[in-house]
């Protein structure tokens, strides 16, 4: 064939490939994403966060989602662009958005910094729910920026472990048959090999390159493999002295023994806890696995919420659901076998094709009307750290082939109710975990209900249920009942009283009352005796209050100051001149008898 034909039938053919891929509308996607790159966990002597290469590399995988999700700008080497129907491509609309972290700080650092990449700073982007651009405008015509230049303030969930909310992305914390679990894994077979396989290696590390650094100040061995990659990693990556005694391939074998002993802990399907068949050590996945079908699932009932759905945490939901899904068993095992780089992500499209109806309007007109179930479809992709030539792949998931790296969404809600957790309840039974919800859990199971994930569906959630915000509210009456009883316990036996104020100190009030000034001023009146007010300090900051740690003298004391970034130090003393044995906590004159008919 000559040289112009074949030019001519590649051109045919990537016409061909580009209609393809028109005609894929994507209604929704959901997306957990691994923290940048931190501190280690294993040194006492600096807390966990987030390096400034972490940020870097959270906003890098930002900037590809925006690139697949909201611009038509892709390349096509790391992502293909499916712009999500009506998500609004410039604006941060939350309504539109749901972001979930867990409270640690690397997590929520990582969450801020993806959104940056993801809604960079826009000057004159408004958003309709917001007010929209009248919302920006003053009376005088002039129009008012975001501050640095159109930044975007994302909705970030930060659930702590008292938020039964947040156990959909880290299942195993507070989860104490998966604690009990791992111990017993110690003498699993992968375990026991890597621990005899590497002892001298880790005890020559110990004596050499980290001789005198905490975590190989005593005997490493592989029990303790992913502190000594946590700790070994991140200083090959920032200490030049570590990185010249450390070779590539010594780092890549603490790599390897670290992911095994994790993937063990998190993959390991066949170990059982309380009941047999549980797969404890994967519980991690399955929660994740509830929270995915149910997110998705709001976007097919309602077709506007949940639109992008982004949870961000640890590895150990990753490896679990990896295990659970299969892919740590097809032709690309090893790569969902390791503990995923810095930045890594999972991802779950809800997506439809356009019928080839023969109208004019093309894929976006269609995509106007919103498909019913049987025509919809689920794929997952995955992308291996932010590397610019690591491109967002898309793989077949529970068992299927290749050519069915696509899965009808039915088929993909049933897969994933054969591995989900279905429900609060169960997750509580599975964990025997010691939280107040899980006690309000256990008391409501004599009545037949159960805790359930929001939107969850499957075989075990047709029963009457609370709902978690229910089951919150319970948990926390039951702490404000534990807290009552202190008191009580308090008033009665350990003498607390409560009095009511001296005539004295409601004159002082009613005085300062009355006089010029107050609190609400900007400077210091002649009511505010105990009140200094730091010079070149805002004019709406009071320091040195007794209530702030500073004197309680009628005099001021001259203002702390600090060259460092920590700002004024307060570290005067106390000394109340007023008994409070003589004061009211609720600081109100006690209700006078009416003494006249």
């Amino acid at each position: 064939m000559a040289p112009n034909g074949i030019c001519a039938l590649a051109a045919l053919l990537l016409l061909g490939l580009g209609k393809v891929e028109a005609e894929q509308i994507v209604w929704s996607s959901f997306a957990y994403i691994l923290h940048g790159e931190r501190t280690p966990l294993s040194t006492s002597s600096l807390k966990s966060s987030l390096t400034t290469y972490g940020a870097q590399q959270l906003y890098a995988q930002g900037q590809v989602f925006r690139d697949r999700y909201l611009t038509n700008a892709s390349d096509g080497n790391i992502t293909n662009s499916f712009p999500i129907v009506n998500l609004s491509p410039r604006a941060l609309d939350n309504s539109q958005l749901d972001i979930i972290t867990t409270t640690d700080t690397y997590n929520v650092a990582s969450a801020m910094a993806f959104m940056q990449g993801l809604y960079p700073p826009t000057p004159r982007a408004f958003v309709e729910n917001d007010g929209g651009r009248d919302a920006s405008t003053l009376a005088n015509g002039s129009l008012v920026n975001f501050p640095l230049d159109g930044y975007q303030y994302p909705n970030i969930q930060a659930t702590s472990i008292l938020d039964p909310k947040s156990f959909q992305i880290q299942g195993h914390v507070s989860c104490s048959t998966y604690m009990g679990s791992q111990l017993m894994a110690d003498d699993d077979e992968i375990i026991r090999r890597n621990r005899a396989e590497s002892a001298e290696m880790y005890d020559g590390l110990r004596r050499g390159v980290f001789a005198g650094t905490e975590p190989f100040a005593s005997t490493p061995d592989a029990d303790h493999a992913y502190e000594l990659w946590d700790y070994a990693g991140y200083q090959h990556a920032h200490n030049a002295t570590v990185r010249a005694g450390l070779g590539a391939d010594v780092l890549d074998r603490l790599h390897r023994l670290a992911s095994d002993q994790q993937f063990d802990y998190n993959g390991n399907l066949s170990a059982s806890g309380l009941q047999p068949g549980d797969m404890v050590r994967a519980v991690a996945g399955r929660t994740l696995a509830a929270r995915v079908a149910a997110q998705l699932r709001s976007q097919v009932a309602g077709g506007y919420p949940h639109k992008l759905s982004l949870a961000f945490g640890t590895f150990e939901p990753m490896l679990a659901f990896f295990a659970l899904a299969q892919l740590s068993e097809g032709p690309a095992s090893l790569r969902f076998r390791t503990i995923p780089a810095p930045g890594s992500a999972m991802v779950f499209e809800l997506f439809s094709v356009a019928d080839d109806d023969g109208g004019s309007g093309g894929s976006n007109d269609r995509a106007q009307r919103y498909p019913g179930e049987d025509d919809l479809w689920v794929r997952f992709l995955y992308r291996y750290g932010t590397n610019a030539n690591e491109p967002l792949v898309e793989y077949p998931i529970f068992g299927r082939g290749n050519s069915q790296s696509s899965m009808k969404w039915r088929d993909f809600r049933s897969a994933m109710s054969e591995v989900a957790v279905a429900d609060l309840y169960h997750w509580c039974q599975m964990c025997s975990a010691p939280t107040l919800y899980c006690m309000a859990t256990a008391a409501n199971a004599d009545g037949g209900d159960s805790f359930s994930w929001p939107g969850a569906s499957g075989a075990s959630m047709g029963r009457n249920r609370m709902t978690p915000v229910l089951g919150g509210a319970i948990g926390a009456l039951v702490t404000l009942g534990v807290v009552a009883l202190a008191g009580l316990a308090a008033f009665f036996l350990g003498g607390l009283r409560v009095r009511r104020r001296s005539d004295h100190y409601v004159d002082r009030a009613v005085q300062r009352t009355s006089s010029l000034g107050g609190f609400k001023g900007a400077e210091k009146m002649a009511s505010d005796k105990d009140l200094s007010v730091a010079r070149g300090g805002g004019r709406h900051e009071r320091v040195g209050s007794w209530e702030m740690g500073g004197p309680s003298t009628t005099s001021a004391a001259p203002p702390h100051y600090s060259s460092r970034d920590a700002g004024t130090t307060f570290g005067a003393t106390v000394e109340r001149k007023l008994n409070d044995d003589g004061v009211s906590i609720m600081e109100e004159e006690p209700v006078k008898p009416r003494e006249a008919v």
